[in-house]
């Protein structure tokens, strides 16, 4: 596993345009209230100490808490 989450600028692009290796990062669902569309239960963070926080917004709340659980593997050792 590459535990490095890949930022692409465009679906078809076939290059990343950024990496960030995620290994140490904390991974939770961010509850975000008066949000203008979509599930607000689909909503989660990537923190790290020292590090900008990456907020992320799935469909919807089944696919978030796939993401979710994906990211805590990829963020820990085991």
């Amino acid at each position: 596993m590459d535990r490095v989450l890949y930022i692409y600028a465009a679906s078809e692009d076939i290059m990343a345009i950024r990496t960030i290796p995620v290994l140490g990062w904390d991974v939770d669902f961010q509850k975000s209230e008066g949000m203008d569309n979509g599930d607000s239960e689909a909503v989660f963070k990537l923190t790290h100490h020292g590090q900008n926080s990456l907020l992320f917004q799935a469909d919807n709340s089944t696919l978030a808490e796939k993401w979710v659980s994906a990211m805590k593997e990829a963020t820990v050792l085991t």
